[in-house]
């Protein structure tokens, strides 16, 4: 299922194999349920490059600043009475009127003038809308020349704009953190629509610097995972910009932080803790999934939960009456040590023992289960056998989860999705070929 709509009816989008947000846990199938309605932050418009059309009134209202609400700006005489009356002349001189954002949700709707020119020489999809034969590509004999892109933010468009007609001090130039990671992410969904990735390339790579700790709180060896809906949110956010951006290595990074604080539910899904209003936060529920995302992180999921529970499982294993083992020759001693063990995997809920598809918790939650349980039995002196299992097991967690935080876990990607990282890497400068290849 292709992610993107076509821009209204004009000219085919660019396709990355992509899917809309889904719910795992609902019936209602990818085609029936709609794109969310994403929160934009207006971008930064301070500058003499780009000027909002002066209204017939004597003051100007002055245009949006980064990461606060839309300004408003004074209605310009309009050219077309039935255009957004948020008026922007991104090149004064410009050729053509785009009037974007009419049907979507999260801002007010906007009017562009701009060079076509500087559009079609970016954008295939471009071309194709306004030289390709379809009713758009005809200007009219007299008046303005409009497109409408009923469905795209006028918000991110600005932004877009700004970079087709070399207005780069308009471009976010610091790496990504807060209301820029949104702004981002939507700025490269409309990218990929577009089939504009390229255009990009200046900022790539620091945009792509994403840096976990922004995003959530960084994982220690004391507290991990102490993540919440909305940085489960973000997470997912990130993941997409890398995917559009080629940066294979930080994507397979994000991958294993979704892998390590997804919980899963009955239905399948993988979510986070429930929010404030009493709502779970369900794996790209709220975002776009890159190709075979959610299978790519449960897989990398249960790969974790089985290596982590592989040692408790053969203890217990070990203890279990009527196999024979060197234990055995001592009934009582084995019987109490198994009594013990079950005890405190209760206690920490870990019995019945899960396994990697039944474990429901998050992989977080599961290391700290089983350090409470290795501590609480290391602690029991009366069991030479038990305490030497139990500091065993205690560093196998920890080993576990230092080779996760040295970035040493590495997710098994599938061909395909390595295929589009290369091939959108190469168009960002962001691909490394490998050592040898």
């Amino acid at each position: 299922m292709e992610l993107r709509n076509k821009p209204g009816s004009q000219a085919p989008a660019s396709t990355s194999g992509t899917k809309r947000p889904r719910s795992r846990s609902t019936s209602e199938s990818d085609e029936e349920r709609p794109a969310p309605a994403l929160r934009t932050e207006p971008i930064a418009a301070t500058g003499s490059g780009i000027v909002a059309t002066p209204a017939p009134a004597p003051a100007q209202s002055p245009e949006p600043e980064a990461g606060e609400p839309d300004a408003e700006i004074q209605a310009p005489a309009p050219v077309h009475q039935d255009l957004p009356e948020r008026r922007f002349d991104i090149d004064p001189d410009g050729d053509l009127l785009l009037a974007i954002g009419e049907e979507y949700q999260s801002a007010t709707p906007a009017t562009f003038r701009v060079d076509s020119r500087a559009l079609t020489r970016p954008s295939t999809v471009f071309r194709q809308m306004l030289n390709g034969g379809f009713a758009e590509s005809h200007r009219p004999e007299r008046g303005d020349w409009v497109i409408r892109l009923p469905e795209d933010s006028p918000n991110t468009f600005y932004l877009l704009l700004s970079i087709f007609h070399t207005q780069f001090d308009k471009v976010p130039q610091d790496e990504l953190k807060g209301s820029r990671i949104q702004l981002i992410y939507d700025l490269t969904i409309t990218t990929d629509k577009y089939d504009l990735t390229h255009c990009l390339r200046p900022w790539a790579h620091l945009w792509s610097a994403l840096r976990l700790q922004q995003v959530t709180e960084l994982n220690n060896r004391k507290q991990p995972g102490a993540h919440n809906a909305s940085t489960y949110v973000g997470l997912q956010k990130c993941l997409w910009i890398t995917w559009e951006l080629g940066n294979l290595a930080e994507f397979e990074r994000i991958i294993v932080e979704l892998a390590w604080c997804s919980r899963l539910d009955d239905n399948g899904s993988l979510w986070s803790p429930v929010t404030a209003h009493g709502t779970k936060a369900v794996l790209f529920n709220e975002s776009f999934e890159p190709e075979e995302a959610f299978e790519t992180i449960h897989a990398t999921r249960q790969k974790v939960v089985s290596r982590l529970l592989t040692p408790l499982l053969s203890w217990v294993e070990t203890l279990i009456p009527d196999v024979v083992n060197e234990l055995r020759s001592d009934t009582s001693n084995v019987d109490a040590m198994l009594g013990a063990t079950l005890r405190s995997m209760k206690k920490f809920r870990l019995w019945p023992l899960p396994n990697r598809d039944t474990y429901a918790g998050s992989v977080y939650q599961l290391v700290a289960a089983l350090r409470a349980v290795s501590e609480a039995l290391s602690n029991d002196q009366h069991y030479s056998q038990l305490t030497i299992k139990m500091s065993d097991l205690s560093r196998h967690v920890d080993g576990i989860l230092r080779d996760k935080i040295d970035n040493n876990l590495r997710p098994v990607l599938q061909a395909s999705q390595v295929e589009h990282l290369e091939a959108r890497g190469k168009r960002t400068g962001l691909y490394r070929p490998a050592v040898g290849k």
